[in-house]
């Protein structure tokens, strides 16, 4: 399963149950650890203290029950999402789904643009205006396109490249002099293929342990003709009657692809020499 992960912007947990892939967002501060049901999580979060939480629409879908966000005089409001934490896989192509505003006529000169670290990647913004609804149950969903829902979402998502690995949501892009923008829902969903991509190479080397009988050298030599596999070929001087153990540190990796995090590597073998 690619890693997805929506935020639902709301003031309380009350009236909604959200898919298995989006969590409730209530205002927190960023850095905030999101786990959702299907397991993913990440660290996100509002930058700023001047946010406001509400709920508006409890019958309808969760992901359009209420909002996030502020005062259009207030400059801006950014909501941080960290594409390299929790179980996030990095920089890549995801598919965005967003829903600008909260279902709620009031608010006006609407704008939202996400970036990737400082690039814009992704603008809603009619033309540097912002947008004002005129019926409740309004949103502009991520292709800039105005959405009318209420039991179901029906925004469409738009293919967004990430090279960091910081996603920047900002809420009054345009820095209008009035009215106020609001979020009601944000979603990352990794394209298939979109992750970073790991290799892990080497070149043939050696090595020598110091034990407590004598000194073993080993040959580190990857066959020319093996993808994506190592050989190791262990060529003791002359026996110790012990076991050790050897790890291979893995650098550039993320935590949840090494297969030992804890220890910080790879525990590469287990060997036996002698009786």
């Amino acid at each position: 399963m690619p890693f997805d992960m929506g935020f639902d912007f709301r003031g309380t947990l009350v009236g909604a149950s959200d898919p298995s892939f989006a969590v409730a967002v209530l205002a927190e501060a960023y850095p905030h650890t999101y786990t959702n049901s299907d397991g993913a999580s990440i660290n996100a979060g509002w930058e700023d203290g001047s946010r406001s939480a509400d709920d508006r629409w409890p019958s309808n879908d969760p992901r359009l029950v209420g909002g996030n966000g502020g005062g259009n005089n207030e400059g801006g409001h950014t909501f941080t999402i960290k594409l390299d934490t929790g179980s996030a896989p990095g920089a890549g192509t995801y598919d965005v789904d967003l829903a600008l505003g909260d279902g709620k006529t009031w608010w006006t000169n609407q704008s939202i643009t996400v970036k990737d670290n400082t690039s814009p990647v992704l603008a809603l913004t009619n033309g540097g205006t912002g947008y004002s609804f005129s019926n409740d149950n309004e949103y502009q969903d991520a292709t800039d396109t105005l959405r009318t829902a209420t039991t179901t979402w029906n925004g469409v998502t738009a293919p967004v490249t990430f090279a960091s690995t910081t996603c920047v949501v900002l809420l009054d892009s345009v820095g209008a002099a009035s009215g106020a923008t609001r979020i009601a829902h944000f979603r990352l969903t990794l394209q298939a293929g979109g992750g970073t991509a790991y290799t892990l190479t080497a070149a043939q080397a050696t090595f020598t342990e110091t034990g407590q009988d004598a000194a073993l050298t080993h040959a580190f030599a990857p066959l020319a003709a093996d993808t994506g596999a190592f050989t190791l070929n262990l060529n003791p001087i002359q026996p110790v009657a012990y076991v050790r153990t050897t790890t291979f540190a893995l650098t550039g990796f993320p935590a949840a692809l090494r297969w030992s995090a804890a220890g910080g590597g790879l525990t590469a073998y287990h060997h036996h020499y002698g009786g």
